[in-house]
């Protein structure tokens, strides 16, 4: 069940990270769209708890490392295609994280992800 949690852990931090670059992107005040958000039908727990994070810019506060989520990742993907299961969403998802862990955020919060996000968008901050 972990595995199955943690896939859905690493979707919804990708899309949160997804938002506050497009929000960032249009100009958009980030603690507004934090709060508006964060209760809405579009929130999650995620969102709710890595969301600050990735407003604030502030990945140093570690609950779980990207290297160690990786090993995770790494798991999920080898059960999914033991079932030849697809996961599309996962599979991407996993490609951003790696692309994290080679660009040497490994050591951040996994709400980092949000960085390269703002880097593909182009958002200086």
């Amino acid at each position: 069940m972990k595995f199955l949690a943690n896939l859905l852990v690493s979707i919804h931090n990708v899309a949160a990270g997804e938002v506050i670059a497009l929000a960032g992107k249009a100009g958009m005040h980030l603690p507004d769209v934090y709060e508006v958000l964060k209760d809405s039908a579009g929130g999650s727990k995620m969102f709710a708890i890595r969301g600050p994070l990735m407003v604030n810019n502030q990945y140093d506060q570690v609950t779980a490392t990207i290297d160690t989520f990786m090993k995770d990742l790494g798991i999920i993907s080898e059960f999914a295609n033991d079932l030849h299961c697809p996961t599309p969403l996962f599979d991407v998802t996993h490609q951003l994280y790696t692309a994290c862990q080679n660009q040497g955020k490994g050591s951040l919060d996994t709400a980092a992800v949000c960085l390269l996000l703002e880097e593909f968008a182009g958002v200086k901050r």
